[in-house]
């Protein structure tokens, strides 16, 4: 079933009653099986399923602009754990293994996410560009000169996470 917008406003102005009857009809289901309505569960911090508004245990890499990224909570503090990665290509590998920068270089990410997902993101940007990268484990990652390990958690870079200022840069190369 397709939605039409068009549809739906011819019938609303044929029929005004129906949209008051379809509201009690709704508001009687919900009551009827002890069921917060949608409305009152967003008054009380709840979202459809029943769970908090809080952030899911499972984060995914975004990208965007730095504004974007570091406008990580609503009052423009970053949640714990939560940095800006810049993610540049490696310039001192020999030339085989030189990838292009990235249009969109930095994301936002958590300690929590494993390093391949890192790899994923410069994985799917470049693919669009450049179709000699057949799979993320192609890609290396650096860290201050430090290879990564792509199945390692960022967490391995806790204490340069926790004292970030600037968005940390990581650099990726061909392996």
């Amino acid at each position: 079933m397709i939605y039409d917008r068009d549809i739906q406003s011819f019938v609303d102005k044929l029929f005004p009653q129906f949209i008051a009857e379809e509201k009690q009809a709704e508001e009687n289901f919900y009551k009827e099986r002890n069921i917060p309505l949608k409305s009152e569960s967003k008054k009380h911090g709840l979202s459809n399923e029943g769970e908090t508004d809080a952030p899911s245990k499972r984060f995914k890499v975004e990208s965007g602009t730095q504004e974007r990224a570091a406008a990580s909570t609503g009052d423009g503090e970053r949640a714990e754990g939560e940095f800006i990665a810049k993610l540049v290509p490696k310039q001192n590998v020999e030339e085989s293994k030189r990838l292009p920068p990235l249009t969109k270089r930095l994301c936002k990410a958590t300690k929590s996410v494993r390093i391949i997902k890192l790899k994923n993101f410069v994985h799917k940007r470049l693919s669009q560009e450049d179709t000699t990268l057949t799979e993320p484990a192609q890609i290396q990652l650096t860290f201050k000169g430090i290879v990564l390990n792509g199945e390692d958690r960022l967490s391995v870079l806790s204490s340069e996470i926790d004292n970030a200022t600037d968005p940390l840069e990581f650099e990726y190369s061909r392996c």
